[in-house]
């Protein structure tokens, strides 16, 4: 019987009792084509099946996987798919926070963080290197109360209203919560601040009562025709001119 081969490494099977010349030197080329498969170690090359490490972390590396805890968080890359069936992610840490970049978006606008310090949660607005930022949106909380929910900018708006609050009430701040029937309140003059103009004559009345001084009684009478006749004692002739 001949020799014949392996057939996943294609070792020689050496006929038995034959091949008394050649024994050795096929014994050698097997253990050549064995030890081909393994790196220094020995650790299985990934060409081979295996993850040519000896260690855990060192296989991660060599299959392209790797721990989060051991990876910078900017370096953290997924390209594409979903995760299905996960009812919650948690991040851990003195500032647990996700980046958000949109790369469709214009240059210094498309960096974003939802972050976490204490009793604070922020959503920041970051240049295009991560390297400053602001706070568009600050929460508050003292145990599970919320006590502050500030916004930077604005105006701030629901379902298309601006919101009134204490920075913008008062004089042009285009809100109807500083007028009355969409009226400044210049438009409304009180009569006993006037100290200057003249009162139109359609804001008088036709006729007053003569109370005052020595004037007792009767009316004054308050025309647009001209005056007649001659003033007597008591009389008031008020002309509209």
């Amino acid at each position: 019987m001949a020799d014949n081969f392996t057939p996943r490494l294609n070792l020689t099977k050496i006929e038995v009792g034959a091949s008394e010349d050649t024994w050795g030197e096929k014994l050698n080329d097997n253990s050549d084509v064995v030890d081909s498969h393994f790196d220094a170690g020995p650790a299985l090359k990934v060409a081979s099946g295996g993850t040519g490490a000896t260690d855990a972390a060192a296989a991660r590396t060599n299959l392209g996987l790797g721990t989060l805890a051991q990876q910078n968080a900017d370096n953290v890359l997924i390209t594409g798919g979903g995760i299905d069936g996960l009812n919650s992610v948690r991040l851990t840490g003195t500032l647990p926070r996700y980046m958000l970049s949109d790369t469709d978006s214009p240059v210094g606008n498309k960096n974003w963080s939802i972050a976490t310090s204490g009793s604070s949660l922020r959503i920041l607005l970051y240049d295009d290197a991560f390297s400053s930022n602001t706070t568009g949106l600050n929460i508050i909380r003292s145990g599970n109360a919320i006590t502050s929910f500030a916004i930077t900018g604005g105006p701030m708006t629901l379902n298309g209203n601006v919101v009134w609050h204490a920075g913008n009430d008062g004089n042009g701040s285009g809100l109807d919560a500083d007028q009355l029937d969409g009226q400044e309140g210049t438009f409304y003059t009180n009569a006993s601040n006037l100290a200057s103009g003249t009162a139109p004559i359609a804001r008088l009345p036709s006729s007053v009562l003569r109370n005052q001084g020595a004037f007792t009684g009767g009316l004054v009478t308050i025309s647009a025709s001209a005056a007649s006749g001659t003033p007597a004692p008591g009389d008031i002739w008020i002309q509209y001119v």
